[in-house]
């Protein structure tokens, strides 16, 4: 307001000196009422166009300052939501790993089925894995509505994000499998044997564990560059 205020205080001495060499050429005039009303309409016609012109001003700067208002908190929330996407990031990469080390200081035997007999897995009782299922999808949806709010405000790495997805589904899946298997006495089959390999760190090359990082590393770097460069701006 204060800006406004000088930008105009030359237009408003103008009008001022406009209005007093009127007055004085009326009062030099000698047209006596009649130079009086008209003094007092030019006074009232300035003062109004006056009015109408400041207001249309100030209205300008406050529609230029919302603006700016809007721009800073929807910037302001692009930053939260990546940041947020991070954090949930991080906290879901924990989950997974703090479960496949509890999995992995178990003794898990695994029988393969064959035409003989049926397969089976012994150890997946000493699991906690309804309480592990549990952690794991709040975790999950924890990070996917992460992900979703920072791809509602515009920022959003497709790629990554699908390759992080991939590797919660096969996760959730071999959770929800294996935990139907400790429960029903439900016989073990040889795709199971690769759901093992999934919670075990143990198991085989631990080719889940490979992806992981590398989906952890990519995930992370591509997302904090977006930070980055946000913050540039």
């Amino acid at each position: 307001m204060i800006k406004i205020f000088l930008e105009n205080s030359a237009y408003a001495a103008f009008a001022v000196f406009i209005i007093c060499c009127t007055g004085a050429l009326l009062h030099l005039s000698g047209l006596g009422a009649f130079a009086a009303d008209l003094f007092i309409s030019t006074i009232t016609a300035l003062a109004t166009a006056t009015a109408a012109w400041m207001a249309a001003r100030s209205a300008k700067a406050a529609r230029e300052s919302a603006n700016q208002w809007k721009e800073q908190k929807h910037y302001d929330r692009e930053l939260d939501a990546i940041i947020e996407v991070l954090i949930s990031f991080s906290e879901w990469r924990n989950t997974l790993n703090q479960i496949r080390h509890n999995v992995a200081s178990t003794s898990i035997e695994v029988t393969p089925s064959s035409s003989a007999s049926r397969g089976s897995c012994r150890g997946l009782r000493d699991l906690d894995l309804p309480e592990n299922l549990i952690q794991h999808l709040k975790a999950s949806t924890r990070f996917r509505a992460a992900v979703d709010q920072a791809r509602i405000l515009g920022t959003y790495e497709e790629l990554v994000v699908n390759d992080v997805y991939r590797l919660d589904k096969w996760f959730t899946n071999a959770l929800q499998r294996l935990n139907i298997v400790r429960s029903d006495h439900t016989a073990f089959n040889n795709s199971d044997i690769r759901y093992i390999a999934v919670l075990d760190p143990k198991r085989g090359d631990d080719w889940f564990g490979n992806e992981l990082h590398g989906s952890w590393i990519n995930f992370e770097r591509r997302y904090q560059d977006l930070l980055h460069k946000k913050k540039e701006k």
